[in-house]
């Protein structure tokens, strides 16, 4: 994923205190890792820029459910979502069971099976990462 930044203005003490503004957002968007900051100080008003990158997808943004187990439905979010293809082809690349089609899920989190690709489900926490390798594999 790429790095983001966005920045902050305010004090140092008090409710509008930098820490704590950076601390409301954190909390607010938990898919968020900050990478690195900076801060300056000019006229007693702070400024700190932060430079993140999102953790996992949002899939309240995408509109789709989440399972009380963190799994994403794979079309919504993998096929439809990153590619813009039908389900039944990207799903090909979960478990390499059709011949000549890589193995791309392995030691990545499913739910159900790439031959019922309908109610295939993906762990949020490794929709990227399947993503990643499938752009990598058609890149060769």
């Amino acid at each position: 994923m790429s790095i983001k930044v966005k920045t902050f203005t305010g004090c140092i003490h008090g409710s509008d205190a930098i820490g704590n503004q950076i601390q409301r957002w954190l909390e607010e968007n938990e898919h968020i890792e900050i990478v690195s900051s900076s801060q300056s100080d000019y006229n007693g008003r702070i400024t700190a820029i932060v430079f993140y990158k999102e953790k996992y997808i949002k899939t309240r943004d995408l509109g789709v459910k989440m399972d009380d187990k963190d799994f994403v439905n794979f079309g919504d979010v993998v096929a439809r979502g990153k590619f813009g293809m039908q389900c039944q082809y990207v799903s090909r690349y979960v478990d390499g069971v059709i011949p000549g089609w890589a193995n791309l899920g392995k030691g990545l989190r499913f739910q159900g099976s790439a031959a019922n690709y309908h109610s295939l489900k993906i762990h949020k926490d490794d929709v990227e990462e399947f993503v990643r390798r499938v752009k990598k594999h058609w890149a060769k």
